[in-house]
């Protein structure tokens, strides 16, 4: 049996279908898909073998990859699927470098396959190839560079043999591209199916997914905090989660889909088409972000733990992903709504295709990102826990395609009930007790080529300190500087994020992103250090006062209702020496709204007995018509500032006293007799 007839028969349907369904792609996607990507596989590894490095690295991978006897042998363990592709994230960066993701794009192009679902199979893929060749191929360290060369462009007929389009498997250059076949003819994405067409569950998902990417995907998550090119891969992560979520609810009844869009009907057009314009509206989307959050509860049974997860996978916080998945839900439901009206369909109707969904779902997540699959099955976070591996995969319901009529609205044919195939019980590779040990000697391959594994570990939330207490005429009153809250995330030192918790007292900033845009009204400023330091913050040069680094290393400061446009952060040691900072910019508040209806507790975000530079500012939130600052050098008052609320609730106040002692009392705005809410004593430095 030849090279070809030895991946032919391994990666036959029945292994192509089982490798499809673990990444979302249905059996003829995956097989054609295997067609165009395993010969340019061969040909990168040929090329990499080129250099007695690359046989080094290719002969390690061989060594410490398990024999695989058929592709269900490797999916057959607890966790298979995603050791397995684990196993291809580690390894394709270095076996194959830049390619991988020129491999992708071709399978993409050849056979029309989502780009996430293309990548995950491909990186399941790589680990079986090289098991493969290992052990049954017999290529060894000393005929990796002979055998693999002697392969190279010799393998393009195996994309006929399993069903690839065209001639797609032509190896790309050495540069990591080339010439693939022509992609199939599609609609655009995004674009609607012809009036009185059938609109199906496949149609629909395409539309929702081609209103969420590219250039929109970009400013939904810049918005929330992601920066750079994480933005745009951050909301297309989030967004089957939304749709899982909103799957599970259709398949469960009871919830009328149309009446939940509904309130968000303006956010698209009749057609569903989503109003991008308002994208560039910071206030306006904040609006939406927080009628987002009344959603997640009803959405998901687990928020906290979600948002967690999704933020550690994307390289940000669980704030952070938590704002995208609010800002998200209301945009989802109204493009879903309006699709649901351009075909005329109910609540019933709507149901029926997105209970159609829950098998696609993870073929939109980004490659790389697979591992949020997870979150997307029956019995996952949407219903209230995690899903467990050896959970039965319920029945597949499929609905019948609905007619787009012009008149009444549409009534779907009962949907077929297809009972999900069981787990096979083939005998699998020697896991060592469960865990997959096997992937551990791995990272000597990426040792070698260079890179390095960080495990980042989500960081404990902590209770917050709060500021030193000060009693005027009986009154007692805190601070709101706090410190010890979880802050696993983004860092951003100048205008370059940084990623992973620190745990060498290194000094960072966590939150926001870099570049982030931010809502009109205060938000908090996070991040690592060593704990017990002192550190003080800069807006733009103006000091918003000191904080204390907690105990676990974190520490977090509200900072008080910025103007809008774009500000510079920055945290100084006592030496005044720069420890870090992060670009932010602050949209502009809502022009219709009022602060008359602030009911916000007080709060304060300067502590008492600091030393501070000048200029510098405090403030905080509050409710009634504001606040009154009188300032004091000991006994003397030497000025009164009134300051009313602004529409987010919060209000601030800016000063120059001059070097020495000052003192600072805040009373409600229009009640000179009232006791101070706060006394703040403070040493202005030279």
């Amino acid at each position: 049996m030849n090279v070809m007839e030895l991946i032919q028969s391994f990666f036959n349907s029945e292994g192509a279908a089982q490798l499809g369904q673990s990444v979302g792609l249905d059996a003829s996607a995956a097989h054609r898909g295997l067609g165009v990507g395993l010969p340019l596989q061969l040909d990168a590894l040929a090329d990499h073998a080129g250099s007695a490095e690359g046989q080094s690295q290719i002969a390690e991978a061989i060594q410490n990859l398990p024999h695989f006897g058929s592709v269900q042998d490797a999916l057959g363990g607890t966790d298979g699927a995603s050791n397995l592709q684990r196993a291809g994230e580690l390894l394709g960066p270095v076996l194959l470098g830049g390619r991988a993701q020129a491999i992708t794009d071709a399978v993409v192009a050849q056979t029309g396959a989502p780009a996430g679902g293309a990548g995950r199979l491909m990186q399941m893929a790589l680990p079986l190839l090289l098991s493969l060749l290992g052990n049954r191929g017999g290529l060894n360290a000393g005929n990796i560079g002979s055998m693999l060369g002697g392969m190279k462009g010799s393998l393009g007929g195996l994309g006929g043999v399993l069903g690839a389009a065209g001639a797609g498997a032509a190896a790309l250059g050495a540069a990591g591209t080339g010439t693939v076949g022509t992609a199939p003819t599609t609609l655009p994405m995004g674009s609607a199916p012809a009036v009185g067409g059938p609109l199906t569950a496949d149609g629909l998902l395409d539309f929702v997914r081609g209103q969420f990417s590219g250039p929109a995907a970009e400013k939904i998550g810049a918005s929330v905090g992601f920066g750079g090119s994480t933005a745009g891969r951050a909301t297309m992560a989030a967004l089957p989660l939304v749709l899982g979520a909103l799957v599970g609810k259709a398949r469960a009844g009871g919830t009328d889909l149309l009446g939940l869009a509904r309130p968000f009907g303006s956010l698209s057009d009749d057609s569903g088409h989503l109003n991008t314009n308002l994208l560039n509206d910071p206030a306006e989307l904040g609006r939406i972000e927080g009628q987002g959050r009344g959603l997640l509860g009803s959405l998901f049974g687990n928020v906290d733990e979600l948002t967690g997860r999704l933020g550690t996978a994307l390289g940000g916080s669980g704030s952070s992903a938590g704002r995208l998945l609010a800002l998200l839900a209301p945009l989802v439901l109204s493009v879903l709504g309006g699709r649901a009206r351009a075909g005329n369909l109910d609540s019933a109707g709507l149901g029926s295709l997105l209970g159609g969904l829950g098998g696609s779902l993870a073929g939109l997540l980004p490659a790389g990102l697979g591992s949020l699959g997870a979150l997307l099955g029956a019995g996952g976070l949407a219903a209230g826990g995690l899903a467990a591996a050896s959970t039965p995969a319920a029945p597949v319901v499929t609905p019948a395609p609905v007619t787009m009529g012009a008149g009444s609205a549409a009534r779907p044919a009962a949907p077929t009930v297809t009972p999900a195939a069981p787990v096979g019980a083939a005998p699998v590779p020697e896991r060592r007790g469960g865990f997959p040990w096997w992937l551990i000697p791995l990272l000597a391959v990426l040792l070698l080529g260079g890179c390095w594994l960080l495990n980042r570990k989500p960081a404990a939330t902590t209770a917050a300190t709060t500021g030193t207490t000060a009693t005027t005429a009986g009154t007692t009153t805190t601070g709101t500087t706090t410190t010890g809250t979880d802050t696993a995330g983004t860092a951003a030192t100048g205008t370059a994020a940084a990623t992973g918790a620190i745990g060498d007292g290194s000094f960072m900033i966590s939150e926001p992103a870099a570049d982030a845009t931010l809502p009109a009204g205060g938000f908090t400023l996070k991040g690592m250090g060593k704990a017990g330091d002192v550190v003080e913050l800069f807006e733009d040069g103006t000091s918003l006062g000191k904080v204390t680094i907690g105990t676990d290393g974190t520490w977090s400061f509200d900072v008080p209702s910025p103007a809008a446009g774009k500000h510079t952060y920055s945290v100084k040691d006592p030496d005044g020496a720069e420890l870090g900072s992060v670009a932010a910019t602050i949209g502009a508040a809502d022009a219709n709204a009022s602060a008359a209806n602030c009911t916000s507790d007080y709060s304060l975000s300067i502590t008492d007995q600091q030393t501070v530079s000048e200029p510098f500012r405090f403030g905080g939130k509050g409710k009634g018509k504001g606040y009154s600052v009188t300032v004091k050098r000991g006994d003397r008052t030497i000025g009164v500032k009134d300051i009313p609320l602004d529409v987010t609730c919060g209000w601030s106040y800016q000063s120059k006293p001059g070097a020495g002692a000052i003192s600072y009392e805040v009373r409600p705005l229009g009640d000179a007799t009232a006791a101070p809410l706060s006394t703040v004593s403070l040493t202005v430095s030279k």
